[in-house]
């Protein structure tokens, strides 16, 4: 995996339609965090492409906790050495939320 792009949009739907290729052509793992409920982000995703997690205050077996420690330590215990796509979305109200500064 190399390279980093982002992407300025407030619209889940808007950032799914543009990765959607790029998430059923990778032949390597795809690891994806979201702020939208698993059942939202199945709209968008097929469940047998990628491994999903839901950034979230819930307690659940697919979330995790929203602080950027929390989710750094989740995405470096996860990643893999066929990890092909790797999509956090909603990072800067990730890093607002955790009051980090520049």
């Amino acid at each position: 995996m190399g390279g980093m792009v982002t992407l300025d949009t407030a619209s889940a739907a808007v950032i799914y339609g543009l990765l959607s290729d790029r998430i059923e052509s990778s032949e390597g793992n795809v690891s994806i965090y979201s702020r939208l409920p698993m059942r939202q982000l199945l709209r968008f995703v097929a469940s047998n492409k990628a491994e999903m997690w839901w950034i979230s205050d819930h307690e659940d077996p697919r979330s995790v906790a929203p602080t950027v420690g929390s989710v750094e330590k989740h995405i470096n215990t996860n990643l893999t050495p066929s990890q092909d796509l790797l999509i956090v979305e909603g990072l800067d109200w990730l890093v607002s939320r955790s009051g980090v500064q520049d």
